[in-house]
């Protein structure tokens, strides 16, 4: 069973790099490499952080948690990220990549490697 640290009221889970599964192209010899993200239609993320958090201008190192992304904001991204890729990201993997680009990949692992499908 996996143990989760729990945060103050609102916060992510504290996590350490050694905490983290390895995931397929973590630099493993022979693993495949990750999917592209080159075709992602990004200004869609972009946009669904900008609802959601109220800010104005979003980079791709951006951290979901300090531009003041709290519990209900990730309900949220999961959700938005559904209707908008029509895909399924787990809340779990949300909480562990904070970035824009680190969810950018975790949506187009969960697609398939296809970056530029969705609806919207």
């Amino acid at each position: 069973m996996t143990e989760f640290t729990v945060g103050p009221v609102g916060s992510p889970p504290a996590h350490h790099a050694s905490d983290r599964p390895m995931e397929q192209g973590d630099g493993v010899a022979g693993s495949a490499p990750p999917p592209s993200t080159d075709d992602f239609p990004t200004e869609r993320m972009v946009a669904i952080w900008k609802e959601i958090l109220q800010v104005g201008e979003i980079g791709e190192d951006d951290n979901f948690y300090d531009l003041g992304g709290r519990s209900v904001a990730v309900i949220r991204l999961v959700m938005m990220i559904a209707d908008e890729f029509d895909t399924e990201v787990p809340i779990n993997e949300i909480l562990e990549a904070p970035t824009l680009s680190e969810q950018i990949r975790l949506i187009v692992r969960s697609m398939g490697g296809a970056g530029a499908t969705g609806t919207g």
